[in-house]
């Protein structure tokens, strides 16, 4: 009896070692939580709730406008956390910062767990048109190095210059094809994010369909050597109202660079086309 108590009494022993040193052992570490960004196998986060800026007085007044360039962090549940201007418009940055601050995406999974994803975002602030004050040329002196994607004059008449600065050119992905497979950015990725960001744009038409759609790289310039020639997707759209479709033009075309990105046209007041409207554009 006393043989098997002791049995008893070790196996019990040896449980209570083996529980206490399970316990013991530190916990597993947690999933990286580093920030991912848009490109290759991460997909751009689509937009569930856009809020627009509120144009400053003051800016207005000033005849302020342009495009607010936004570095923006998505955490895990799909809210912007941090922001960063890379393209600045000091009396048009906080009002930027402030509407994007409010957009609301998707959650961006990878392997299944949803991580932060930064991205690059775009605050267009584009003023009316004025007869007794037309909008000035951005001066000569601030006006940095554009790289043109697509110029052209639409079906009102006015001019759309699809554009984008030397530094954001750089930051894009690189992708040389045919050798490198298929794009960072998929048609269909690009067609989500273009179709998402026109809906928001224009939310009083019905419905759009897509009309065309293509990757077109941008014409090389020889003036500027070591500038990068980005590759960009064009995807236009009609519109449908009151159940009549219209053909959209330029009025409709949403230009998607490969980080998922989209660039806003500069919109110019009537003017005939001009010849020589792509590749790279310096300040006079």
């Amino acid at each position: 009896m006393h043989r098997l108590r002791r049995a008893v009494g070790v196996i019990v022993a040896s449980e209570f070692l083996a529980i206490a040193s399970a316990s013991a052992q530190p916990p597993p570490p947690p999933p990286d939580s580093a920030p991912v960004r848009v490109g290759g196998a991460i997909a751009p986060p689509l937009k569930l709730k856009d809020v627009k800026p509120i144009y400053p007085a003051e800016a207005q007044s000033a005849r302020a406008q342009g495009v607010v360039i936004i570095e923006a962090t998505i955490d895990p549940t799909g809210k912007v956390s941090e922001t960063k201007v890379l393209r600045s418009i000091p009396m048009l940055d906080d009002a930027a910062v402030t509407a994007v601050k409010q957009w609301e995406f998707t959650p961006t999974l990878v392997n299944g767990v949803a991580r932060p994803v930064i991205f690059t975002a775009t605050v267009n602030f584009t003023l009316g048109p004025s007869a007794n004050m037309p909008p000035p040329a951005p001066p000569a002196a601030t006006r940095p190095p554009m790289v043109v994607l697509l110029a052209a004059v639409g079906q009102n008449g006015k001019r759309y210059v699809f554009e984008i600065t030397l530094e954001r050119a750089e930051k894009l992905p690189r992708w040389d094809q045919p050798s490198a497979g298929e794009p960072p950015l998929s048609m269909s990725d690009a067609r989500r994010v273009a179709t998402t960001w026109i809906k928001g744009i224009a939310p009083q038409v019905e419905s759009f369909e897509l009309a065309a759609s293509s990757l077109v790289r941008a014409t090389p310039s020889a003036s500027v050597p070591g500038v990068p020639v980005p590759w960009y997707y064009s995807i236009g759209f009609d519109h449908t109202i009151r159940d009549r479709r219209i053909a959209g033009g330029l009025e409709s075309m949403v230009v998607a660079l490969l980080d998922g990105s989209i660039v806003e046209p500069r919109v110019e007041a009537s003017a005939p086309a001009r010849a020589g409207e792509q590749g790279v554009t310096l300040p006079p």
